[in-house]
């Protein structure tokens, strides 16, 4: 159906999953268990195929965005690059668990630079307040049986993924299995 449809037509789309939000304490406290029916090479194939499905998307951002004017620029090879050797050298230079922080260390040199470039935009901010609050219930909650599903089967997937990141981080920085706090 058309947008107005799903969205009942109001100002704001009805929150159509109310069900899923009761049933999330029930999967986390089914984490553990899930741990233990995933092997450690069904977590790591999601975890690789998670990162190759993004590769397109790292991709178009390095060019500079989808649908961007100078898509593929100088000035966004540039930024792109020179966000991706900050994160590189940062990742060389830092020691243990710092090392972890290599692509936020990226994110704020690249996000600098590019304010310096002035490639930021923020016209999308003009007329919008400083501070505001929150509107109370701005959405129509509704059921919706195949949303529930949908969530729950988005949520087991990226369990395993944080099973194999954890995994994965715990094994090459601490030399050690996760506990099933850390997953």
């Amino acid at each position: 159906g058309s947008v107005d449809e799903i969205s009942g037509g109001g100002k704001y789309p009805p929150l159509r999953s109310r069900g899923v939000y009761s049933r999330l304490p029930f999967l986390y406290l089914c984490a553990k268990y899930w741990r233990g029916l995933i092997a450690p090479i069904v977590a790591a194939c999601v975890v690789t195929a998670i990162g190759f499905s993004l590769l397109s998307v790292g991709a178009n951002s390095f060019g500079g965005g989808n649908g961007a004017a100078y898509f593929g620029s100088a000035q966004n090879w540039f930024l792109g690059t020179a966000t991706l050797v900050s994160c590189l050298v940062f990742h060389i230079i830092a020691k243990g668990p710092l090392e972890q922080l290599s692509v936020l260390f990226g994110l704020v040199v690249g996000y600098i630079l590019a304010l310096c470039m002035g490639v930021v935009d923020f016209s999308a901010l003009q007329g919008v307040k400083a501070v505001s609050l929150p509107e109370f219930m701005p959405f129509t909650p509704v059921f919706n049986f195949n949303a529930i599903i949908s969530v729950v089967l988005i949520f087991l997937v990226s369990a395993t993924e944080t099973i194999g990141d954890t995994s994965a981080m715990t094994n090459t920085v601490l030399h050690r299995e996760p506990t099933d706090r850390e997953i």
